[in-house]
This record gives C-alpha cells, structure tokens and sequence, in this order.
C-alpha cells in the first residue's frame, strides 16, 4: 500500500481535464531517458499499488495521458494511462485501479467516466 500519484501528461485532452480537480503540481522527469519532462498538474491515490518498470515497444502508436510518481518522487514513468486504435476501435490502458480506494476517489471516477464519454473524430 503506497500513494500513486496520477501526473496528467495529456493537458487539455477530455479525458484528463473534463471535470477532474487536480490538487497539486509535480515537477515529472520520466525515468527513461529522452522521455517526458516538465511541470504537470497531479493528483494522488492512497493506499494503493504501483506497477514499475513497464516499457512501451511501440511508443508511436500510442498516446500517453497519466504518467505516474512514487510518493518520494524517486520512481517517475510514463505509463498510468494511455490509448491506441486497434481495428475497429480503442484499447485504453489505466494503471491504476487494483484497490477499492481508488474507485473511492472523485478525480479516479471522474476520468473513467471521460473515457467512457470521449470519442475521437477519426
């Protein structure tokens, strides 16, 4: 049980600013080099689980909206939230979401509930 905190990769995208009350700010330096850097806005899961070290073989294809941080900052990685088409559709991929905490936080149902409501217009 660890606090994750959900850092927005994705500004201004509907799935991550629709309705979703970030409390804070974190300073996000991706763990893997030539990756994702800046100041993004944040918000925090308690007492939850954390994944480390997954990687993506085909970057491109997707596009990133949740990065992640251990509590300490010391672990910061690109890979919370993201999507890709596949065929006739979407594969959505969320971390987060292994503990009955984070569906008892309003920012955590408020994003799924922008993932359900998004559609692209391709």
């Amino acid at each position: 049980d660890t606090t994750f905190t959900m850092v927005n990769l994705s500004p201004g995208h509907f799935i991550t600013s629709n309705k979703i009350n970030y409390s804070k700010s974190v300073n996000f330096i991706s763990n893997y080099k030539d990756f994702i850097s800046g100041k993004y806005e944040a918000f925090d899961l308690k007492d939850t689980e954390i994944f480390l070290n997954q990687r993506f073989t085909d970057i491109k294809k997707k596009k990133l909206l949740y990065g992640f941080s251990t509590e300490n900052g010391l672990i910061m990685q690109p890979t919370a939230g993201w999507y890709e088409p596949k065929t006739k559709g979407w594969l959505f991929y969320f971390q987060a979401g292994h503990q009955i905490a984070d569906f008892e936080n309003e920012n955590f149902i408020q994003f799924m509930r922008n993932t359900i409501e998004w559609h692209s217009e391709l």
